[in-house]
């Protein structure tokens, strides 16, 4: 997947078969920096998706909490890749630019 903001883009994972994404976003009422919508995902090759509305899946999540534990670790680790790989491109954008000067 990518992440973008402004005029940036850079890649920040790739994801393999079977797994799933969008978990951020549906944790995004939390607060703890979940942000309704933070990278962008492009298929390599064919992709079968599957789409769950926000209210069912936090009902399924209610009635199977070791699942909930699951989506918010995986929710969490990704923001935590995010964050980092940001503050990596940030510091690389500002090495540009001091060269430049």
């Amino acid at each position: 997947w990518t992440s973008s903001w402004g005029q940036n883009r850079m890649k920040v994972a790739t994801l393999k078969e079977g797994t799933v994404f969008g978990e951020m976003a549906m944790f995004s009422h939390l607060g703890e920096g979940f942000a309704r919508r933070s990278a962008t995902i492009r298929a390599s090759g064919f992709c079968d998706c599957r789409v769950i509305d926000k209210t069912r899946f936090h009902a399924l999540l209610k009635q199977f909490p070791k699942e909930k534990a699951r989506f918010v670790k995986i929710a969490l680790e990704r923001k935590e890749n995010l964050d980092k790989s940001k503050a990596a491109n940030a510091g690389a954008e500002d090495s540009k630019v001091t060269e430049k000067r």
